[in-house]
């Protein structure tokens, strides 16, 4: 019974099942799974053994025989019964029937001398399985994603099995018809090269995909990005501009107040004269129009990186950093030339008043007494009643 042959027959469907628990996905862990398709092999090709000694089955190699409840008790441990499980059964079958060949005319070349045929089959199960279990995680991975064109190739795997079945066996076995052997390399070598192919493919079509899914992802995080800014600025605008201006609001100048004073700065502060008067005879609708036209007006004399502050009804501060109290004058002339002109068709006259403070002439040191000084001036002039534009 342990003949030399039946050893290299157990190798052979031993190595198959390793080979497949190998490259499938297992319902269990790999563990679990090694163990449990090992003691099927023991006692499955045990009972092959007790059965060939009445003769049945002589001429047919055991594997062959072995296929059918090998494909039944794998379906049972795989996570799925599809055709990615038809593919990697028949292709674990189809090397192992290939090493398991080559085994044999390795034993006929060398006289069959018992070591070194089982251990010529021992290395080729070795080095398949090492490499096997080296391609396991990326071919897991293969499976995972991509999700079709599995029926062809399975249709391929179970071609070559069935095709190399009937070589070795038909008309006899392959290792009594040795003038058929160099036919039998060939058309393992263009299967071998068949298999190669298909995994580029398939290996391409994944570099594809995930090629495809970076992009995709990066342009997921590029849109999250813009809608984190959006949102950003969206808070921003709530928070510290003025929603009737467009102007910075209070809460924006009351973080702006506690900074020191580094360099010269110009503050000005700007009240409109008899807002409530205008809101009283013409409407609380023209009143917002000369806010509006106001806050236009300071944004026409002054540079964009000059801020503008809404700090209350009809309350405004200019924070204008890098100039002086020299050209308050111009400034206060233009302030007011440009907020008649786009106050004409509102039907009354619009009037400021306006207070200053320097922080180099004035010698101050915060925000905070610099809109102190500046309001102060300013509220001279309201009490002053000048209805045009005045400084003081």
């Amino acid at each position: 019974m342990f003949t030399t042959l039946n050893i290299i027959n157990f190798l052979s469907y031993a190595t198959i099942g390793i080979m497949f628990v190998l490259i499938a996905d297992l319902k269990y862990t790999l563990k679990a799974s090694l163990i449990t398709f090992i003691v099927f092999i023991f006692s499955s090709f045990g009972l092959l053994l007790v059965i060939n000694e009445s003769g049945i089955f002589q001429s047919v190699i055991p594997t062959t025989i072995l296929a059918i409840p090998a494909f039944i008790f794998s379906a049972f441990i795989v996570k799925k019964r599809d055709f990615q499980f038809v593919f990697s059964f028949f292709t674990a079958t189809t090397i192992g029937y290939i090493i398991y060949t080559y085994s044999r005319f390795v034993s006929i070349l060398f006289d069959n001398q018992v070591f070194l045929i089982i251990g010529a089959a021992i290395v080729f199960y070795s080095v398949t399985i090492y490499a096997l279990k080296r391609f396991r995680t990326h071919y897991i991975n293969l499976q995972n994603q991509i999700q079709t064109g599995w029926v062809l190739i399975s249709g391929f795997s179970l071609t070559a099995y069935v095709l190399l079945s009937i070589m070795s066996i038909y008309p006899t076995k392959i290792s009594e018809r040795l003038e058929d052997a160099p036919v039998f390399i060939l058309v393992t070598f263009f299967i071998g090269i068949t298999y190669i192919i298909i995994f580029r493919l398939i290996s391409k079509d994944v570099e594809m995909y995930n090629e495809k899914r970076e992009l995709a992802m990066l342009e997921l995080d590029s849109k999250y990005h813009k809608s984190q800014m959006e949102l950003k600025d969206i808070y921003y605008r709530y928070a510290y501009e003025d929603a009737m201006t467009m102007l910075k609001n209070r809460r924006a100048f009351e973080e702006e107040k506690i900074k020191k004073i580094t360099d010269k700065v110009l503050l000005m502060t700007i009240d409109i004269n008899d807002l409530k008067l205008i809101n009283d005879q013409h409407g609380h609708q023209m009143g917002d129009r000369a806010l509006i036209a106001l806050a236009k007006a300071m944004k026409q004399t002054f540079s964009e990186h000059h801020k503008i502050y809404r700090i209350g009804g009809d309350e405004f501060v200019l924070i204008l950093d890098g100039l002086d109290g020299e050209n308050v004058l111009r400034y206060t002339e233009k302030i007011e030339e440009n907020l008649t002109h786009l106050c004409q068709s509102c039907g009354f006259t619009v009037s400021v008043s306006i207070g200053w403070c320097c922080s180099v002439k004035d010698k101050v040191k915060s925000i905070e007494e610099m809109v102190k000084i500046a309001d102060e001036r300013m509220y001279e002039i309201k009490r002053n009643n000048k209805l045009n534009h005045h400084y003081a």
